[in-house]
């Protein structure tokens, strides 16, 4: 997961970017227990 610098000012937001390596974040193309486990792992 990485973070924007330039986002990183504003102390109020939160943000972040996942990559293949935290998984499949779509519906589209898993299964729905393979995506909300990855999905929680990130939130």
């Amino acid at each position: 997961m990485y973070q924007i610098k330039e986002l990183l000012k504003y102390k109020d937001l939160q943000h972040a970017t996942s990559t293949l390596e935290d998984g499949n974040m779509s519906f589209k193309f898993d299964d729905e227990k393979t995506v909300f486990n990855n999905r929680k792992k990130i939130f």
